[in-house]
Order: C-alpha cells, then sequence, then structure tokens
C-alpha cells in the first residue's frame, strides 16, 4: 500500500527516487550535486514547481489544504507565504465559545465582539449583537486584508 498521493502526471517523481517520511510527516528525498553536496528535496516543493512552471522562492511555502502532508496532489496544495500558513492553521483556544475565530463575548457590554490580527497588533472590528454579524464582518476584514476566502470557519 502506497500511503504518498501524488496525481497520476506526477508519478514519475516517485519512481525516479527513494522518497521517505520524515519525522515532520513530509515526504522527502535526499540529493548530492557537486556544487551544493549533499541536500534534501522536498516532494510537495518539487510538484508545485511543476505547477507554477518556475522554482519556489524560498519565501514560499507549500500548504496542504487538508493537513494531510503525505497527500501531495495538486489540487490539494497551495503556494502561500509562512504568516498567511500560520493564520490559517492556528486552532481556537479551547475556551473559545463563538467557535468563530476573532469573536468572542464581552460580559460587561453584553455583546459580541470582533477583532482581526494583522502585522503583529489587533484592529478591533466591532460590537455586535449576534456572533454571525460579528463573524460577517471578520470575514470581510480577513479577505480584505489576509486574502483569505475560507476564513474564520467553525472549528468543532
Amino acid at each position: 500500500m502506497n500511503l504518498i498521493q501524488v496525481d497520476d502526471m506526477d508519478q514519475d517523481l516517485l519512481n525516479g527516487h527513494k522518497w521517505y517520511c520524515c519525522a515532520d510527516g513530509y515526504v522527502r528525498a535526499h540529493f548530492r550535486s557537486a556544487v551544493r553536496g549533499r541536500f534534501n528535496v522536498y516532494l510537495h516543493r518539487v510538484i508545485m514547481a511543476r505547477v507554477i512552471g518556475r522554482p519556489l522562492v524560498h519565501t514560499e511555502v507549500v500548504d496542504h489544504i487538508d493537513g494531510q502532508p503525505l497527500n501531495n496532489r495538486r489540487a490539494n496544495m497551495r503556494v502561500t507565504t509562512q504568516r498567511l500558513n500560520v493564520n490559517r492553521k492556528n486552532k481556537l483556544r479551547s475556551d473559545n465559545t463563538s467557535k468563530y475565530r476573532g469573536i468572542y463575548w464581552h460580559k460587561r457590554n453584553k455583546c459580541w465582539v470582533a477583532k482581526i490580527g494583522y502585522l503583529g497588533k489587533y484592529k478591533y472590528l466591532g460590537s455586535f449583537d449576534t456572533k454571525d454579524d460579528a463573524h460577517m464582518e471578520y470575514r470581510k476584514w480577513a479577505v480584505k486584508l489576509l486574502g483569505q476566502e475560507n476564513v474564520g470557519v467553525t472549528h468543532a
């Protein structure tokens, strides 16, 4: 059983090299070069370079959309930055009562408050009667500031 998942058009990569799963869950292979010596190559970065038609720069990160690093199908990967990738992957706090990112209940004012983190600071987005209204405002600002379409979704 092959645990590494790739599209048929990228199957040649698996056949040409010895790939293995690292402790962090990602798939990589060792290469040798007269110039660089021994170095590691990650499968998801090789596939994404094929998709976009150029090598990835060091600031570009490949995000596995479903969070499974063995699923290296093209539809499951996207190029992003480290900052945006961390924002997408952060889990909600265990004491979050709204089940939405950036939304919390203000006890004293008895309302839902929305705020968003951006560039190391928080921006207050307003107070709302319902958490759904606060969530809609958060989503609007998340797309505007972070360029994220699927932000603030509920996490069970």
